[in-house]
């Protein structure tokens, strides 16, 4: 599909409180961007871009268009409206969502903050990585401050109940390291390995990505420590980083990166 650079800014002078609701017309070959801040900034102004939300897009005319979803390292999903469809799409921060067409389409769109039930973790959530993954182990040695990776394999089976899974941790080229460890998330989906639940975002490839933040001590130092997990059909990764208390900058310190296996 052949886009020209064209941005349609419409002023939309309603002020945010009253409504998250726009009706937006695209011309032949044109794009148009959905998120924005304010008036006259954007074709739709989301009242709730400063924070994850949702968009649910109606296609009102009588023409299909697309949703283009990119971020700024270029990584881009599109999405197809037929006529009459309706699509509820996730807008994370720090990605782009544009309308593009071929030919004239109309859409309404409606912006809704997250609920609850969207920012917790839920056992469906932990359904997705069930089964056996192959991958590895990249950590930080903490005397020389350089990466080492080693071969890790995974295989994760249900746990006592729903809001748990077990994980049976293979190291090939070090059994001894062998050993098993929980994924467990609270009754409320707030909580996971009781650490508070920053974020959940669904990614636009569908993945799941999972963050929790809890004070604690790193290299003997006070720090900030984020547990990342992602969690995907094909790709499971959990990640640390930290953030000392004189610092602003995250750093790495492992990585468990993970493929399903065949």
């Amino acid at each position: 599909m052949k886009n020209t650079p064209l941005l349609l800014t419409l002023l939309l002078l309603i002020p945010l409180h009253v409504s998250s609701q726009s009706i937006i017309e695209l011309k032949p070959s044109q794009s148009m961007s959905i998120i924005g801040k304010g008036p006259g900034q954007d074709a739709a102004i989301n009242p709730y871009a400063d924070t994850d939300s949702k968009a649910v897009i109606e296609n009102i005319g009588k023409n299909p268009f697309t949703i283009r979803i990119q971020d700024k390292k270029d990584y881009m999903k599109l999405i197809s409206v037929g006529s009459g469809e309706t699509k509820e799409i996730d807008l994370i921060r720090g990605y782009e969502i544009y309308f593009d067409s071929e030919s004239d389409a109309k859409a309404n769109i409606e912006f809704k903050p997250l609920s609850m039930s969207d920012r917790a973790i839920t056992p469906e959530d932990l359904k997705t990585i069930l089964g056996d993954w192959t991958g590895s182990l990249t950590y930080i040695d903490y005397g020389s401050g350089k990466p080492y990776t080693m071969p890790a394999d995974l295989i994760v089976e249900k746990g006592k109940s729903e809001n748990q899974l077990i994980l049976s941790n293979i190291y090939p080229n070090e059994p001894k390291a062998n050993g098993k460890s929980k994924i467990s998330i609270s009754k409320d989906g707030m909580k996971l390995n009781k650490k508070d639940l920053k974020s959940k975002q669904v990614l636009p490839d569908g993945q799941i990505k999972i963050i929790t933040e809890y004070s604690g001590k790193d290299n003997r130092k006070n720090a900030l420590i984020r547990n990342i997990y992602i969690l995907g059909e094909k790709e499971f990764i959990i990640r640390k980083e930290v953030q000392f208390e004189d610092s602003t900058e995250w750093l790495k310190r492992n990585e468990y990166s993970y493929t399903r296996r065949d």
